[in-house]
C-alpha cells in the first residue's frame, strides 16, 4: 500500500493533476504496479529532449501522458526514442508533423510499426493523401486497415470520389469518422443498412 500510495505521490510530484491521475489509474492500471519512480522522470525527459518542432511543453507532455497512460506504464524511453526515429524515417514525417501527431494521437506511440506502415502506405498510394495530410489526421492510425478499406472504395463506388482525387486532411478525417452511421448518412449520403450491405458482398468477392 506504502508502494502505490509512493506511485501516486510521484505522478503527483511531476505535476499530474487528482483527477488525471485518477483517469491514468482507470485506464492503465499497471502504472501502479511498473517502476514509474525510476521511468516517469525519464520520460518527460524524454519528451522534453525530442527532436520535434516546436518542443513538447510541460503542459503538453502531461497531456500526452494522460491521454495515453500506457506510456506512462508499459513502454520504455528506447521503445519511444525507436518510434519517433521511425515515424521521421521510414514515414518521411518532418518534425512539426510528428509533435502534431503525438500530441493529437499520443497511441500511435504503442502501436506497431507494420500496422502504421500499411496505414501510411493505404492512404498515401490509394486515397491520395500527402504526408502533411496524413499527420494532420493522426486518427487515421486509430482505425482499422480493413475500415479504411471499406470506406474508401465506398465512396469510389458511389463515384464521390476518382482515382485521381487528391483528398486532404479534411476529407481523410471524414473517412476515419468514428461512426459507421455518421459515416454513411453525413459522409457517402446513403443508409447504415445501404453501407452495411456493400461491406458484406467485399467480405464475399474477397473470400471467394
Amino acid at each position: 500500500d506504502d508502494l502505490l500510495r509512493h506511485r501516486v505521490k510521484i505522478m503527483r510530484i511531476v505535476g499530474i493533476f487528482p483527477e488525471s491521475v485518477a483517469y491514468v489509474v482507470k485506464e492503465s492500471p499497471g502504472v501502479l504496479t511498473a517502476r514509474i519512480e525510476e521511468s516517469l522522470p525519464d520520460k518527460i525527459k524524454c519528451f522534453e529532449e525530442l527532436n520535434v518542432k516546436p518542443k513538447f511543453t510541460k503542459d503538453e507532455i502531461l497531456h500526452v501522458l494522460t491521454k495515453c497512460p500506457t506510456i506512462i506504464a508499459a513502454y520504455t524511453v528506447e521503445s519511444l526514442q525507436k518510434k519517433v526515429q521511425f515515424l521521421e524515417e521510414e514515414l518521411k514525417f518532418n518534425k512539426h508533423h510528428i509533435k502534431n501527431i503525438i500530441l493529437k494521437q499520443p497511441s500511435v506511440l504503442t502501436f506497431s510499426n507494420d500496422a502504421l506502415k500499411e496505414k501510411w502506405n493505404y492512404c498515401f498510394e490509394k486515397i491520395n493523401v500527402s504526408p502533411t495530410g496524413i499527420a494532420r489526421c493522426p486518427r487515421v492510425f486509430q482505425c482499422s486497415l480493413k475500415r479504411i478499406k471499406e470506406r474508401h472504395l465506398y465512396l469510389k463506388h458511389l463515384g464521390l470520389i476518382k482515382d485521381e482525387t487528391i483528398i486532404d486532411d479534411y476529407g481523410l478525417g471524414l473517412i476515419v469518422t468514428p461512426s459507421d452511421k455518421r459515416f454513411a448518412e453525413k459522409v457517402a449520403k446513403m443508409s447504415l443498412d445501404e453501407f452495411d450491405e456493400f461491406r458484406d458482398e467485399l467480405d464475399l468477392s474477397s473470400k471467394e
